[in-house]
């Protein structure tokens, strides 16, 4: 589980530069990293294919059954060789090269020649480490000793089959499976992989791989997941044919689908959204007979679902999931259905760009409404950070689960309803006191209510289970939102008090976060969203993947709620994460998620959010990811000191990054690129003792690199990663990217 053009990848696909240094110094002279201009990019060095490499002596005693420590490297050079070119085996400044010096000389294993599958293997997971920079992964890096999933890569004499996301066959010690989700793996997927001839299930999602993918990764891969990346260029049709599960959505894949459909024809579940697809839908589609799921959704494809298809998946009852861009391509057996006259949405084929601000003051001439107030009520000045509701531009006539039209995004936290407000009583109408309480209770006349809208101050209250609730949640949300229902909070008030399968009691220690879950569903324009929408089932939700998944509003508990483990809670029942990203979320983040106070992980990259940062965080907050959104405003305000991860990169971010600094002691990832930062980056940042990974290209800092972070960067073997922009804009004679380009 989330338009306009996507912006620019951290690193140039084809050329490693993001790639960490190797922790030897080789003895073989590589490429300069700055060539003469008149040489082509890439290696220029030509190294003699002799299979007696240069590096490496004789050493000391026989290893490996008799062999020299000179006879042992050839051998190996020459087994490798039938892997990668010799010339990039022998260039330390490629990630091929790099895995090959740890392999013969760096590795505890001292693996031998033939000792296979084990020096095949772990010779390509090296490579896959170099390539994807791991010494700036978040976590199972090269001797971290926090790793809590398996061990550290290239650390130690275990086996590769112990490092952290691989698992290998228990006969064969053959590597099967490698998973490594959201740890930013920066970087190309390297064409060694294929070499891995027993891999069956690939898993890089959530990262920051850029480049194409390599023409054949492996012949029997079953499961290929690489959603939320940089990837490009058009997908080879050399795709293993036993793919059952292939998901490339949220990346800039071209080209159009025919050969690529073609090629899968055991597929089941085939996630294409948010790409730059072009063409039309071919009738091929209809072939596939195990097909359930299929998404097109978010490319430039146009045309008309073709009949075989919608034939197909009449006949096929698991065939559960069919979507496109309704406004770009006719389809009437599509799930959800294609309208007559679809909702204009913003293309979501690359990450979405700024939706359209409309102003927030209460407009004069509203939509006519079944029960208008007769008197408005007096509504306080906003907080700082806050705007007063947005005005409605259409009033919703559709059922909640098809509605016809997508709000229109406001800096304010208060996106037009795209559904009717579900309701006991007029919204507008003061609150009557009950005429049958649910516990034994003499009733209050119902004259006794008042008649004209009181202000939310002396909104009138009873021992009823809603007004009881109405004064919990006052803790959480001004009155005055809790009491308009057109506010994502008094829609979400009316929700939890009046529709809520589960009629929680006012005392229910779950009240507060189904709530803020539910503000922040209503927020964001929720039923707009691609997956776990109100309503939506567990195959649309967990598209079959994730059994524990449920849609948000459901009757399940709120712990359970959302794709991608949408939200989830610790061993006491209290919301420890919120995971929603690349869902079409619309509009701006309610002040209510400060209130969860066990959240330490808030997850909402890639999709349309706007307005300001919170000023008020969960001080228990450890990750926040708001990557790619359209944020705007200062990013100073109320963040944790313990926070570790921070992405807030690729947003439309000011102001100077002093402040933001300074309030940061245990970070270690500091994502700040691709915004509108101005001014300089202080000392502060040399006193980030955790500071592993720190990023501000394309932003408006200007000046040097104080000398203090270059100091910290030289003392601190963990800070491996520092990218600024290059001259004339700024001087860094310790970044990572060394100013090359």
């Amino acid at each position: 589980s989330t338009g306009g053009p996507r912006p620019s990848p951290p690193t140039t696909p084809d050329e490693p530069t993001s790639v960490p240094e190797p922790t030897m110094q080789p003895t073989i002279e590589g490429p300069t990293m700055e060539p003469e201009p008149t040489t082509s990019p890439g290696p220029t060095m030509e190294f003699e294919p002799t299979m007696e490499p240069s590096i490496g002596g004789d050493g000391p005693g026989l290893v490996c059954d008799g062999l020299t420590q000179r006879q042992r490297t050839v051998a190996i050079t020459e087994e490798l060789s039938l892997i990668t070119p010799i010339n990039d085996l022998l260039n330390p400044d490629t990630p091929t090269g790099m895995a090959y010096e740890y392999i013969v000389f760096s590795d505890p294993l001292q693996l031998c020649p033939g000792d296979e599958p084990q020096l095949t293997q772990r010779f390509v997971l090296s490579t896959l480490y170099y390539s994807t920079s791991g010494d700036g992964w978040v976590s199972c890096f090269q001797d971290d000793t926090n790793c809590d999933s398996g061990e550290s890569w290239l650390t130690g004499d275990g086996s590769e089959c112990q490092w952290a996301g691989v698992l290998c066959g228990e006969v064969t010690g053959a590597v099967t499976e490698i998973e490594l989700v959201d740890n930013n793996l920066i970087g190309p997927i390297p064409s060694e992989m294929a070499a891995l001839e027993n891999l069956d299930i690939l898993v890089l999602e959530k990262n920051q791989l850029t480049g194409t993918l390599p023409d054949t990764l492996n012949a029997g891969l079953n499961r290929l997941r690489l959603n939320l990346n940089f990837l490009s260029g058009t997908v080879p049709p050399t795709l293993s044919g036993r793919l059952i599960s292939l998901d490339l959505t949220g990346n800039k894949f071209t080209g159009t689908l025919d050969d690529l459909i073609e090629s899968v024809p055991r597929i089941k579940q085939l996630e294409l959204g948010d790409n730059l697809f072009t063409g039309t839908i071919p009738a091929s589609l209809a072939d596939l007979s195990s097909i359930t799921v299929a998404r097109f959704e978010g490319n430039n494809l146009e045309g008309s679902m073709p009949v075989e298809v919608c034939e197909a998946r009449a006949e096929n009852e698991d065939w559960r999931t069919l979507s496109v861009e309704c406004s770009d391509v006719e389809c009437d057996c599509c799930s959800p259905e294609c309208e007559d006259d679809p909702p204009t949405r913003s293309p979501t084929s690359d990450p979405p760009t700024a939706p359209p601000v409309v102003e927030t003051s209460p407009p004069t001439d509203g939509p006519e409404e079944t029960n208008p107030p007769t008197e408005a009520p007096e509504v306080p000045t906003p907080e700082p950070g806050e705007t007063s509701p947005s005005p409605t531009t259409q009033a919703p006539t559709d059922s909640q689960d098809e509605p016809t039209s997508l709000p229109t995004p406001a800096e304010s936290e208060t996106p037009v309803p795209t559904t009717p407000v579900p309701s006991t009583q007029a919204p507008s109408e003061a609150p009557k006191e009950p005429t049958a309480a649910p516990v034994p209770a003499t009733p209050e006349p119902t004259t006794a209510a008042p008649v004209a809208v009181p202000t939310p101050f002396d909104r009138p209250t009873s021992d009823s289970r809603e007004d009881q609730i109405f004064l919990q949640l006052t803790a959480i949300t001004d009155p005055a939102k809790l009491d308009d229902p057109e506010t994502p909070q008094g829609r979400a008030y009316q929700w939890i008090a009046n529709e809520d399968p589960r009629q929680l009691d006012p005392g229910d220690p779950t009240l507060d976060q189904r709530y803020i879950l539910t503000t922040l569903y209503y927020a964001t324009a929720g039923d707009e969203w691609t997956e776990c929408f109100q309503g939506a089932t567990n195959d649309e939700c967990g598209k079959g993947l994730f059994p524990d998944a449920n849609a948000f509003l459901s009757e399940e508990s709120e712990c359970t709620w959302g794709y991608w483990a949408g939200s989830s809670c610790n061993s006491e029942g209290a919301i420890r994460a919120v995971q929603i990203p690349n869902n079409n979320l619309v509009g701006t983040l309610p002040s209510e998620i400060g209130s969860l106070p066990a959240l330490d992980t808030l997850s909402l990259e890639q999709n349309g959010m706007t307005g300001n940062l919170l000023e008020n965080w969960p001080q228990s907050l450890f990750r926040l990811r708001l990557s790619k959104n359209s944020f705007t405003g200062t990013a100073s305000g109320g963040l944790p000191q313990a926070l570790s991860l921070l992405y807030i990169d690729e947003n439309q971010l000011t102001g100077t990054i002093d402040d933001l600094i300074g309030s940061l002691q245990d970070v270690s990832q500091l994502h700040l690129q691709s915004n509108g930062f101005t001014g300089t980056i202080p000392e502060s940042l040399g006193t980030l003792a955790s500071l592993r990974v720190a990023r501000f290209e394309d932003n408006e800092l200007t000046g040097t690199m104080p000398q203090q972070v270059c100091t910290n960067r030289e003392e601190n073997p963990t800070f491996r990663f520092l990218v600024t922009d290059c001259p004339p804009e700024f001087n860094c004679e310790c970044c990572s990217n060394r100013c090359t380009r």
